[in-house]
């Protein structure tokens, strides 16, 4: 320790540690200390005189964080597998308190699903372009993951600027010991309930196998950690609402390796590569399609991070991070029609993609001809570096911590299509048919960098009393590479600068617990789809003419993507978040804690292109004044740690999101999964589509106002645990939407906006499992859950559009 006798041990892999100090004639004491994830723990220890020398013990007991402001949820390896839940990266995001289940990526506290920020070892795994999960299609080895930590607010400089959740997983490594598991999940498809609709019925099959093994290389010094998954889903006796659909099967296939090694007492390097190929054959048949229509889909993703750590001095460390992950996307179309066929208006279904009315009978419009391309590949990249140096130090009588730091990321998409016949094939009248199709073309690159500096304070004035001030700025530079590489936009440092400040208070000296409170700002440009929808250049779309009793091509005209996309305004700036947090958090008993706090968020600055004059002028990019959102909510969390043989989290989330721009709404579906732009939405194109209309103020479609979530685990006798989770939410607001005029697509609200609610969801699953003990330090484990126990089957999307525009372009009988 220092002569005043602070310590810190930094960069310590998450668990439950023992601290001993000890000092000639004032004796010895000894605590136990849980570590978690980015969480500072707090461990005082007191010697006093004594005669002898006698040992002070007390054990690890709940402890609040006192220096931070940010809401940490932490959840370590031990609980995760007592729990009836998926115990993967993505699994895992449905403990956290307020993020509730949405059928997408995990929006929360005013965040669309693509403001989160997805952390792995540290490094970001974040999609470049749309800001989802990399991982998302293929997930994780659910046995890697040795601690889960998830960020709802007041978020540290260092951390970044999300207007989400900042989640964080920290993988297992090797140790001195050799240790290792099998593990074999199957879920038959028999096993299932039957859907109460007959008409959505199938039957999955799913297995799941993984592996892993950890031990020393060079004990002391170098140690290893592998792991393996193979998982294949089968779903037979599809039916959707057309009638059967070909059987679909999922393969997913992974390898992990990570070393770490202590090459001196001061220094600490980790390397690890994660491969993940997902191959499905038969995907993208929905509710209204036919099976025709059908792609191939196979996606890969790579990961690979170095991480260096050196403790220079006593109170010096010094960390950097390298993260090089590529996701690759291909799909290829299950039903090839050729490029640019000899056009037959008497088989529009072999001519590409187009929209029928049911050949059943049923008068809904479906999906037919094809997928509307032959190929599509989007692939991404991000490379990203990163220094941080941390100095401790007291300083006019106060403690600091500080840290300041650099980065440099750079993402990039890779996209190309080749169009399956003519594309998208519409009726327009008049005698007259229309196909959007790709003409060949190479593909579009879409970069986009960022740099960042940030400094940031830990300053504790007394026991009782901390503050965090930080800064954070960023510089992004958005482009394209035509060939040559060509820069459209840039916000500089001075744009994005990003002031943080916090303060912690003991309320009740030496009882644990905290007042705190937290503002900040973050700039919400992490997402940087607006590489390409901003580009002057995307991909190049045609439009071709026939008539509709002959077949004759009357023209084809090249509609965007050759000679530019919209102009950029002069003065545009980036959006940004001002967030305002306040809390309060006490450990109570011997093993529970506590913890409730406020958000509020309010968003500025959007950007949207958007035709001036409306609705038939030129598109330009501008901030719009006029465009509203805002977030608060509440949040109650009683938490107890995994102790004498049972945990326990209850916790509830009050909140309200609502503005007039929700663009996880602007493509009228309520779970729709598909990538979003932040800055080229809908919205604003043109009447029935403007921020300013009155019935678009209102809560957003994702916003659910009460989630209710509570999960314990219990070991009944000696290696017999049960596990239950219990989840409720209220149901999602909607209204009735219109075509819009001019404007494809039914956008336009009819009425104000969550006019109406779904009906609310609940879920209860639970499971048991049995360690049987072997030969020393040998189990076999047997594990069975029962998932949605009561069987609810609520209905969790509506038909939001009362009537259809009959001037809307079909393709029809008699041609199909």
């Amino acid at each position: 320790t220092e002569t005043n006798g602070n310590y810190s041990f930094q960069k310590l892999p998450p668990a439950t540690y023992t601290v001993e100090a000890s000092l000639a004639g004032l004796g010895n004491a000894r605590a136990g200390a849980i570590v978690s994830v980015d969480k500072d723990t707090t461990l005082n220890l007191s010697l006093s005189p004594t005669v002898s020398e006698t040992m002070t013990v007390t054990a690890a007991t709940p402890s609040v964080d006192m220096k931070s402001t940010e809401v940490n949820f932490n959840y370590d390896a031990k609980t995760i597998e007592r729990l009836p839940l998926p115990r993967t990266y993505q699994g895992l995001f449905a403990l956290a308190p307020g993020v509730a289940e949405n059928q997408s990526w995990a929006p929360t506290a005013g965040g669309t699903r693509q403001d989160n920020t997805f952390l792995l070892d540290g490094v970001n795994v974040t999609n470049p372009g749309f800001g989802y999960l990399s991982l998302g299609n293929t997930d994780t080895n659910e046995l890697d993951i040795q601690d889960f930590n998830v960020k709802r607010a007041g978020f540290s400089a260092e951390f970044g600027r999300s207007s989400g959740m900042v989640v964080n997983a920290v993988t297992k490594s090797g140790t001195n010991r050799v240790e290792g598991a099998v593990r074999q999940e199957y879920q038959p498809g028999s096993w299932a309930s039957s859907a109460k609709d007959a008409s959505f019925n199938a039957n999955t099959d799913r297995s799941r196998t993984a592996a892993n093994i950890g031990g020393p290389i060079w004990r002391d010094h170098v140690f290893g950690y592998f792991s393996g998954r193979y998982e294949k889903t089968n779903t037979t006796g599809r039916t959707n609402f057309l009638g059967p659909v070909p059987d679909d099967k999922q393969t997913v296939k992974e390898i992990f390796g990570k070393l770490t090694a202590t090459p001196t007492s001061s220094q600490f390097i980790s390397a690890s590569y994660r491969n993940i190929p997902l191959a499905e054959p038969f995907s993208g048949v929905g509710t209204f399609d036919l099976p025709e229509v059908a792609n191939d889909f196979k996606n890969t993703n790579r990961v690979a991070t170095v991480d260096y750590n050196w403790s220079a001095t006593t109170n010096t460390l010094v960390e950097a991070k390298v993260l090089r992950l590529n996701e690759n996307n291909h799909f290829v179309a299950h039903t090839d029609l050729g490029f640019k066929p000899t056009f037959n208006p008497k088989d529009l279904r072999h001519m590409g993609a187009v929209t029928i009315p049911d050949p059943n009978g049923s008068g809904v419009n479906v999906n037919a001809g094809a997928f509307y391309v032959r190929l599509s590949t989007q692939d991404y990249k991000r490379d990203e570096a990163k220094l941080a140096v941390s100095q401790f130090f007291d300083f006019g009588g106060m403690n600091h911590e500080v840290k300041a730091g650099v980065g440099y990321e750079f993402g990039e998409e890779d996209l190309l299509r080749k169009s399956n016949g003519w594309g998208i094939v519409y009726d327009i009248g008049g005698g007259q048919y229309e196909a959007d199709y790709y003409p060949d073309q190479p593909t579009l690159k879409s970069q986009a960098n960022t740099y960042s500096v940030y400094v940031q304070d830990s300053v504790t004035v007394n026991p009782r009393l901390n503050f965090n001030v930080g800064v954070l700025t960023n510089r992004d530079t958005f482009g394209q590479d035509i060939g040559r590489k060509i820069t459209f936009l840039r916000f500089n440092f001075k744009d994005e600068i990003q002031p943080r400040i916090g303060v912690n208070y003991n309320l009740r000296a030496n009882a644990g617990d905290k007042i705190y409170a937290n503002v900040g700002r973050y700039i919400n440009m992490d997402q940087k789809s607006s590489s390409r929808s901003m580009a002057p250049f995307g991909l190049v779309i045609s439009s071709a003419i026939f008539d509709a009793t002959t077949g004759a091509l009357i023209s084809d005209t090249l509609q965007s993507g050759a000679t530019g996309n919209a102009f950029i305004s002069p003065g545009l700036k980036p959006t940004y978040t001002n967030e305002y947090l306040v809390g309060y958090a006490t450990p109570f008993g011997s093993r529970w804690s506590f913890d409730t706090f406020g958000i509020f968020r309010n968003w500025k600055n959007f950007i949207e292109d958007r035709p001036i004059p409306v609705p038939f002028g030129d598109f330009f990019f501008t901030n719009l004044p006029a465009a509203k959102q805002r977030y608060y909510g509440v949040t109650f969390d009683a938490n107890r740690r995994l102790a004498d043989r049972w945990s326990a989290d209850v916790n509830y989330t009050w909140s309200r999101w609502y503005g007039n721009i929700d663009l996880d709404a602007s493509g009228g579906a309520i779970t729709d999964h598909g990538a979003l732009y932040n800055t080229a939405s809908a919205i604003e194109d043109g009447p029935g589509l403007m921020v300013e209309d009155p019935n678009r103020w209102g809560p957003y479609r994702l916003n659910h106002t009460h989630v209710l979530k509570a999960f314990t685990s219990f070991e009944v006798i000696p290696n017999l645990n049960l596990g239950g989770y219990f989840r409720y939410q209220s149901g999602s607001p909607w209204e009735n939407r219109g075509r819009a005029f001019y404007y494809g697509g039914y956008r336009r609200y009819l009425e104000p906006a969550g006019s109406h609610h779904t009906p609310s969801w609940s879920n209860f699953d639970m499971s048991a499992s049995y360690a049987l003990p072997l030969r020393g330090r040998s189990r076999v484990s047997l594990e069975a859950r029962v998932l949605n126990l009561f069987d609810q089957q609520t209905a969790l999307t509506v038909d939001s559009v009362p009537y259809l525009d009959p001037r809307h372009r079909l393709s029809h009988d008699p041609w199909i």
